[in-house]
């Protein structure tokens, strides 16, 4: 591994179906996104984990054409478990954790995410998601025209674009497979920050959310018909981490969203509010700020 190659990256694949046009528009994203890693002078290893049912030969000739490795689970995984393998058979000292439907907008941001990450109390780092459709990602998302500037500590985050210390994601024990549906991601952040290091929405850097294209059309369909339970679970086992809005996401997290009191006060403000526009607006304000 080259000195200056210290970031190893696992882009996490997953196809319902090995053929036909949603097949291909998959493979076209997760290539594009590869591409884009590429470009980023701190990357090393890039490793397409695909957690389908079969392999698929096609994508691993185009993953070896843009240099980059392609490694298939054997057996249709979820995606905590596809990241979990990907990042043991890594390398590198800091690990990025990508979904294939993400590009870093621009790759240079990578880069500034890393920057951030080397600080000493820092553990994990993302950016701001340019992601105008998407509901789940709330604060996260930003649309095209919003502001991003703010580097800030969020009260939860989401698996699409995160850098992480290797020995933290070893102490931690990784992603939980526990769950299903965005419930390991808030348990990930907090696993982090209480062993004392900061989780880091860093201002100036986004990533573009192709409409969610894991969530509709590339996403494992492992546990779905348990969503309920794994939702009762989470309650009764982390209630200081939800609300009765939902669970940890971003936005649905009881815990504030920033360390400062003037976000304190407007997140609880928002929440005094009805469910709707004026929350979503009066959440996004508190980012601005």
């Amino acid at each position: 591994m080259q000195k200056d190659k210290q970031l190893g990256i696992v882009v996490n694949y997953f196809s319902r179906e090995q053929q036909g046009s949603i097949r291909d528009i998959l493979v076209s994203a997760t290539l594009n996104s590869v591409l884009f890693l590429r470009q980023v002078p701190e990357v090393g290893t890039v490793l397409v984990v695909d957690g389908s049912k079969r392999p698929d030969p096609e994508l691993k000739r185009r993953c070896a054409k843009a240099g980059c490795e392609y490694f298939h689970t054997d057996q249709e995984v979820g995606y905590a478990e596809a990241y979990n393998i990907g990042w043991k058979r890594l390398q590198e000292p800091y690990i990025g954790l990508m979904a294939n439907d993400i590009v870093p907008n621009p790759p240079g941001c990578v880069s500034t995410l890393l920057q951030w990450l080397k600080r000493p109390d820092v553990g994990c780092v993302f950016p701001y998601l340019d992601s105008p459709h998407s509901r789940g990602d709330e604060v996260q998302a930003t649309g095209f025209f919003s502001r991003s500037e703010l580097s800030c500590e969020p009260s939860s985050m989401t698996l699409n674009l995160n850098l992480l210390k290797r020995e933290l994601l070893e102490a931690v024990g990784g992603i939980t497979e526990e769950f299903r549906f965005g419930f390991s991601e808030p348990l990930l952040l907090h696993g982090i920050r209480s062993l004392g290091y900061r989780c880091v929405m860093v201002g100036g850097t986004r990533a573009y959310h192709y409409a969610e294209l894991t969530k509709v059309l590339g996403a494992s369909n492992l546990r779905a018909q348990l969503y309920e339970h794994d939702q009762q679970l989470w309650f009764e086992r982390y209630p200081a981490l939800s609300s009765a809005k939902g669970i940890g996401k971003i936005d649905m997290s009881a815990m504030p969203l920033s360390t400062s009191r003037r976000v304190r006060l407007l997140w609880k403000l928002s929440y005094a509010l009805p469910r709707g526009r004026i929350t979503n607006k009066l959440m996004r304000l508190v980012m601005w700020m």
